[in-house]
């Protein structure tokens, strides 16, 4: 069940076994070893909140996507805290100590509320289970990984390899016409990219794997077109257009 807190009013009665709560932008190796010997319910607390300026890997759907097929929680509540902007000691009262669970599970570099409360903090209150980071593996270098094209190392650090996901729209149909065609998304400016050029991918289509290219950047040789493209061309698709 995804239960999504809006308001102070949106509480839930909640009782599970583990309670892990983490941000899990792009779930990493770092990410695995919260769920490491998890025994009972698990319930997976996580926030739709960026600060300015800062952009996702994942959306906040395909975030609940990728946790709910790798690690199949009991629960998963989404906490939006651009609406609820609040202190760690108002998270607690307001929340946490309202639900039912054993034990909290967090990442030792783990801080919350407005304040920027550490693990210590929340430890005062709870039973919790502090577990150390001792790699340098982060969802900040991830992304910067991945900004600087370095999608190889990403890919190490990364449970399942990156990936863009976006819709389908109809270009210019230019691609036809010299044998190539091109599926055209829609570019997603809010999204962490890798940066102009032209790549080697894979892509899914009605759930098959095709070998691929990918563009990214504004064409040089096609005049007209000032935007930024992201289109790709599935090598031996000989299917429908």
């Amino acid at each position: 069940m995804v239960y999504y807190i809006n308001s102070y009013d949106d509480d839930i009665n909640l009782s599970t076994d583990n309670l892990v709560i983490g941000f899990f932008d792009g779930l990493h190796i770092g990410h695995a070893k919260l769920f490491k010997n998890l025994k009972g319910n698990t319930t997976i607390l996580t926030f739709n909140f960026l600060k300015k300026n800062q952009k996702p890997i994942y959306s906040l759907q395909e975030r609940i996507n990728e946790i709910t097929q790798t690690y199949h929680p009991d629960n998963i509540i989404i906490l939006d805290l651009q609406k609820i902007n609040m202190n760690a000691i108002v998270f607690i009262e307001n929340f946490l100590k309202k639900w039912n669970f054993n034990q909290i599970i967090v990442g030792e570099d783990f801080k919350f509320g407005n304040d920027q409360q550490d693990v210590n903090f929340l430890n005062q209150f709870f039973n919790v289970n502090i577990i150390a980071r001792n790699d340098n593996v982060s969802t900040t270098n991830i992304k910067k990984m991945i900004e600087q094209d370095d999608i190889e190392s990403a890919n190490q650090c990364l449970l399942h390899s990156y990936n863009y996901t976006s819709i389908v729209v109809e270009g210019q149909m230019l691609g036809r016409k010299l044998g190539f065609r091109t599926a055209n998304f829609i570019y997603n400016t809010t999204k962490i990219t890798p940066s102009d050029g032209v790549y080697i991918t894979k892509a899914e289509l009605n759930n098959i794997s095709y070998q691929a290219v990918t563009f990214i950047g504004v064409p040089k040789t096609i005049g007209g077109i000032t935007s930024k493209q992201f289109e790709t061309h599935l090598i031996d698709y000989d299917g429908p257009e």
